[in-house]
């Protein structure tokens, strides 16, 4: 699934490339942000934008790499991950957008009802999650509706962008480095673990899922001055991003946090637990003294009157959650680390083996004696095995790839001629 995706973005982004850089007549970032505003196919574009670039940012429906990833990489790349997702998916909508430009209020509209599809459904399937790590994915994509939340508002309010977009780099640095501290130390401990370094290592993770949670604050309180309905809607991104990181660290210990945890690593193998965990929790250590930083430059602009709203939020989301550890979430069902294209793929396989049996039993007879009756020289060829040849050739990656290849030359035809 990250293979095909990646494969898709990769072709979606190089088709904009082609389209802007011929619009253009140069491939300068200026220079394509100017066609973007003079082209007239906006609409085809900013789609292969937003989804050309989302696969990687994680905005829901095509997010289903996030989870599975997220609980099997090593530690190692974990942090890369992370930057990987803002580097190659959010700058990527930063650098070519031509925000403060331009003035799209319905395609804004648009982008925020999909900011408000992101964030519910990033809480209710995140809270389905078994996983520390999967829940942290979760919040990523809760963390891809505050970003195409943001885009909206910029489109329907170009003229504030100037003071969004310093918000928004000071949320994008506290954000990135506070998940990347989470998600590198999963505050796993053993009983030979040192009781100081079992307190650090709990004080990190909770100070990392704050600063997490109040990254979207700074550009909370400056949408608030300019639009209400906005400043809501970062509010219940706020509020969602704080529930799944603080949610995520009840299952820390829990049963089934490492029941499905297919991540290795030479080093913590070679080295005793505590050792590992020491170099995880400086390392973590240094990204969330980073995320801290950014955080007092993203809520310097704020007054207190500004602040108070978002604190309110973030604790009413940490209480939601210490309400419900006890009562409502143990009960819930949990899924593996992984989405609802899990339950949704086992379904879609049963069905597949009820027309394959009915298939195998039934249409073959029906061929049979469909041949016999014409009788005809060719009634001894076995009809269904070419089919079943057919269709595993077509299951093959040369085949894949030369399909999406030839999507690709259609669309850059079809966008060539209109």
């Amino acid at each position: 699934v990250l293979v095909v995706l990646f494969v898709v973005s990769d072709l979606l982004v190089f088709e904009l490339l082609l389209m802007l850089g011929q619009a253009a007549g140069s491939v300068d970032f200026p220079s394509l942000r100017q066609a973007f505003v003079s082209t007239d196919n906006q609409g085809l574009m900013l789609g292969l934008l937003i989804v050309g670039f989302g696969i990687k940012t994680g905005v829901v429906g095509i997010h289903f790499w996030l989870a599975p990833v997220f609980v099997t990489a090593v530690p190692a790349v974990r942090p890369a991950l992370i930057s990987f997702i803002f580097g190659a998916g959010l700058l990527g909508w930063l650098r070519l957008l031509p925000l403060g430009e331009i003035h799209w209020s319905g395609t804004g509209a648009v982008l925020q009802w999909l900011a408000w599809v992101t964030l519910g459904y990033a809480v209710f399937v995140g809270l389905l999650q078994a996983h520390f790590r999967s829940v942290l994915a979760y919040a990523a994509i809760a963390l891809s509706g505050f970003w195409v939340a943001t885009l909206g508002a910029a489109l329907l309010y170009p003229q504030a962008w100037n003071g969004m977009a310093e918000a928004m780099h000071a949320a994008i640095l506290q954000s990135g480095f506070a998940l990347a501290a989470l998600l590198l130390h999963d505050g796993r401990t053993d009983g030979c673990t040192p009781a100081w370094l079992r307190r650090t290592s709990t004080g990190v993770m909770w100070l990392a899922a704050l600063l997490l949670a109040t990254a979207p604050v700074g550009l909370t309180g400056f949408l608030a001055r300019v639009d209400g309905m906005a400043a809501v809607q970062m509010s219940w991104a706020t509020a969602a991003i704080a529930f799944l990181a603080f949610r995520g660290l009840l299952l820390i210990g829990s049963p089934g946090h490492g029941a499905r945890d297919m991540s290795t690593s030479l080093y913590v193998m070679q080295q005793p637990a505590h050792a590992a965990t020491t170099m995880s929790l400086l390392v973590a250590g240094g990204l969330t003294a980073a995320a801290l930083l950014a955080a007092a430059y993203n809520l310097a602009g704020l007054s207190l009157s500004e602040l108070w709203r978002p604190a309110l939020v973030v604790s009413a989301a940490a209480l939601v959650v210490w309400l419900s550890a006890e009562r409502l979430v143990p009960r819930l069902p949990t899924l593996p680390s992984g989405d609802l294209l899990l339950p949704f793929s086992c379904g879609l396989s049963q069905a597949l083996t009820f027309v394959r049996r009915l298939a195998d039993e039934q249409l073959p007879r029906w061929r049979d004696t469909w041949l016999v009756s014409l009788r005809r020289p060719w009634s001894n060829v076995d009809w269904w095995r070419i089919v079943e040849r057919i269709d595993f050739g077509l299951n093959s990656w040369r085949s894949v790839l030369v399909v999406l290849l030839l999507l690709g030359l259609v669309v850059a035809w079809w966008g060539w001629n209109s």
